[in-house]
């Protein structure tokens, strides 16, 4: 049987835009890695662990004309991820599939304003540290979905070694819903002053087995995309536990987002260790 999307472009390359190479490569595909500028560029080419001849590095966002599949893993703005995606369905070929690595956002908003209702498709990774990924991915169709293309891309999947989770297009899906409100609400814990931040993250991984705490992982994800996800699922849900907490805000605005930034809840040094 042929190799499923033998070569794949991956537009961003933050926390989950890395994971994703990594995996692909491993997984024996090309890659076409594409970032917005030359230091976003040098950047992502220094985190990605396996940036060897599979991996084509680039500004130029026509050379997704190339792929069989293009993901996108640009921060979870609506007119960022519409404007990149119309963009390659100008460039690409009609049987090109798309992806989006949305947490809050519709994924069927984004297929029709792509213009490839039936071949657009959600994939909602857990990244939960910048080395560490869950094997889990929701694998999220929309009522335009065909169902060849949801097909593919869960074995996709299973090829780079993921479970494929099947979930509707709702808001957050089932690991963003669930877990953007706990976080959020672990932020807002530590500043009505509950308890400091070592003992809330104490007593989610040592209390309840979790295998890192509430803030550790806001710091891992980045707070800015904490912040952006949580933004997006409160404007379409109106559940105040997506109202980012202030605390929350206020340290993106101030430039403290965790791991990336070396600084957030905790600090960090060489090698992210806090």
């Amino acid at each position: 049987m042929a190799q499923r999307f033998p070569t794949v472009a991956v537009f961003g390359l933050g926390t989950t835009g890395r994971h994703l190479v990594d995996a692909l490569v491993r997984g024996g595909r090309r890659v076409i890695a594409v970032e917005r500028d030359e230091p976003a560029l040098r950047r992502g080419r220094a985190e990605v662990a396996a940036p060897g001849p599979a991996v084509e590095f680039t500004t130029d966002p026509a050379a997704a004309a190339r792929a069989d599949l293009v993901v996108e893993a640009v921060p979870e703005r609506l007119a960022t991820k519409l404007g990149l995606l119309a963009r390659a369905h100008a460039d690409c070929p009609p049987e090109t599939v798309f992806a989006t690595t949305t947490t809050g956002l519709p994924v069927t908003e984004i297929a029709v304003g792509s213009g490839r209702t039936d071949r657009t498709v959600g994939l909602h990774l857990f990244p939960v540290g910048p080395d560490r990924e869950q094997p889990a991915v929701e694998v999220v169709g929309t009522p335009l979905t065909a169902d060849a293309v949801l097909a593919d891309v869960r074995e996709l999947m299973r090829d780079l070694g993921r479970i494929p989770v099947r979930v509707a297009d709702r808001p957050g899906f089932v690991g963003g819903a669930l877990t953007m409100a706990y976080l959020n609400n672990a932020v807002a814990m530590y500043e009505r002053r509950y308890a400091s931040r070592d003992s809330i993250d104490t007593a989610m991984t040592l209390g309840c087995g979790l295998p890192m705490g509430p803030l550790a992982q806001l710091d891992a994800i980045g707070l800015d995309t904490a912040r952006d996800s949580l933004e997006a699922l409160y404007e379409r849900t109106g559940d105040p536990r997506y109202a980012p907490a202030p605390t929350l805000a206020h340290m993106v605005t101030a430039g403290l987002l965790g791991v990336k930034a070396g600084r957030g809840f905790y600090e960090y040094g060489a090698g992210g260790a806090a």
